[in-house]
């Protein structure tokens, strides 16, 4: 598992585009991949927003990808950040339709099923 995430890492971490495969990738893979692409997109569009937010928003993408939902406690620990940070990411990401979360008792889970 820290393997896979590391792999995540270092993908998402590289300037060249990481693209799921056409041929054998499902369609909520392909979903996902078209998300991110939007998301690269806006943020790019609003310079205000540094390259370390949009990298740790697009690796969040990435981890939600691999295990299908993620707290934001995970998310932290996965990324080696605080969870208040990425309770405020995956809050911003949320707003901005690429993910949907869904209300636990307490505990929020982040879904890649967001506003189409």
């Amino acid at each position: 598992m820290d393997r896979d995430l590391l792999k995540i890492k270092d993908l998402v971490c590289r300037r060249e585009r990481v693209l799921v495969e056409q041929e054998g990738a499902d369609a909520h893979a392909q979903e996902m991949s078209r998300r991110v692409a939007e998301l690269e997109t806006a943020m790019r569009a609003r310079k205000s927003k540094s390259a370390t937010v949009f990298r740790r928003k697009k690796q969040m993408a990435y981890l939600i990808k691999q295990r299908g939902a993620v707290s934001a406690t995970e998310a932290s620990k996965a990324l080696g950040i605080s969870r208040n940070r990425a309770n405020e990411y995956l809050k911003d990401m949320e707003k901005s339709g690429l993910l949907a979360s869904k209300k636990r008792g307490r505990l929020v889970i982040y879904t890649s099923g967001g506003k189409a």
